[in-house]
C-alpha cells in the first residue's frame, strides 16, 4: 500500500489554517543561487501562501554576507521563522548556530540538536519531522515496535533515531558500516524501515511483512532508497511521499516554537 504525502500535507494545512496564531508568524527564508535551493524554496513558498503566511526571501553569495543577513534576522522582532537552504556554504553549521533558537523552525543549530538529544521530540528537522508527522497520521503506536532506520545524517537519520527512541520504540541505527547481511537481518525483524540514506541497500526479501518503510531518500534520478515497490508492505513513494509533508512541517514546528515562546 502506498503512503501518499499529498493527503497529509492538506490534512495539516486545514488544521493550522484554524491556529489563531498563524496568523503572527513571519518567515524570513535564505538560501544560495543553487538550482536546488531556489526549487525547494519554491516549495516552501507555496505552502506560505496557501496559509497567507507573510515572508521575506534573500539569496547569499558569501559566508560572510549570511552572517550579517542571520544576524539581522534575528534582531528583527517582526520575523518569527528562520529557514536557511543546505547545503550553503562550507561550515554552514556555524551559521546554523547563529540562528536564535526560537526562530529555528528547521532545527538545525547544536542547541536544537541538544534539546532532542535530552528528550524534546516537539521540534525535528524538516525532513525528520515529516517522518514523524506521517507516522502520526497513521495512528502508530511506537511502543514496543521495532525500528530500522538506515542513516545517522545530523538532519534526518539522527534525529528520526531520536524520536523513534523516544516514543518507546526498540530502535537499530545502521550506517555506512553496518554490514551488509546485519543490516539485512535488521530489516527482515522490523515493523517499521526508515531510508535515509544507501540506495538499493534492501531487496524484497529483506521486508518483514506488513512492515511499513518509509522513504525519505533523494537521489539525482529523482528516485528515492528505496527501488523495488513491496508487495506485503506499506510504502512511501519518492516523489509523492515524505517530500509533501516536509514543508508543512516547517510549519508545524514555526507554530510550535511560537506557542513556546511568544
Amino acid at each position: 500500500m502506498e503512503i501518499r504525502g499529498v493527503p497529509i500535507k492538506k490534512e495539516l494545512i486545514e488544521k493550522y489554517k484554524n491556529d489563531p496564531c498563524i496568523s503572527k508568524l513571519y518567515f524570513y527564508l535564505l538560501r544560495n543561487d543553487s538550482k536546488e535551493a531556489e526549487s525547494y524554496f519554491k516549495s516552501i513558498i507555496k505552502v506560505l501562501n496557501t496559509l497567507n503566511i507573510p515572508y521575506e526571501e534573500e539569496i547569499t553569495f558569501s559566508f560572510n554576507d549570511a552572517k550579517e543577513k542571520i544576524t539581522k534576522a534575528n534582531q528583527n522582532k517582526k520575523i518569527t521563522s528562520i529557514v536557511v537552504s543546505r547545503p550553503i556554504f562550507d561550515n554552514e553549521q556555524e551559521l546554523f548556530d547563529l540562528i536564535d533558537l526560537k526562530k529555528d523552525v528547521d532545527m538545525l543549530s547544536t542547541l536544537a540538536a541538544g534539546r532532542l538529544m535530552r528528550g524534546d521530540i516537539r521540534f525535528l528537522p524538516a525532513t525528520a519531522g515529516s517522518v514523524k508527522n506521517i507516522i502520526e497520521n497513521l495512528n502508530i503506536n511506537l511502543t514496543g515496535k521495532k525500528a530500522l532506520v538506515i542513516g545517522r545524517s545530523p538532519s534526518v537519520g539522527s534525529p528520526i533515531f531520536w524520536y523513534l527512541q523516544k516514543s518507546n520504540a526498540t530502535v537499530t541505527l545502521a550506517h555506512s558500516k553496518t554490514k551488509i547481511e546485519d543490516l539485512k537481518k535488521a530489516a527482515k525483524d522490523s515493523d517499521l524501515v526508515i531510508l535515509a540514506a544507501g540506495v538499493q541497500l534492501l531487496k524484497p526479501e529483506d521486508i518483514k511483512d506488513n512492515a511499513i518503510i518509509i522513504d525519505c531518500g533523494y537521489n539525482q534520478d529523482g528516485q528515492g532508497d528505496l527501488s523495488f515497490i513491496p508487495e506485503n508492505a506499506s510504502y512511501t513513494p519518492v516523489p509523492g511521499g515524505v517530500g509533501p509533508v516536509t514543508t508543512i512541517t516547517l510549519i508545524t514546528n514555526s507554530l510550535n516554537l511560537y506557542h513556546l515562546f511568544y
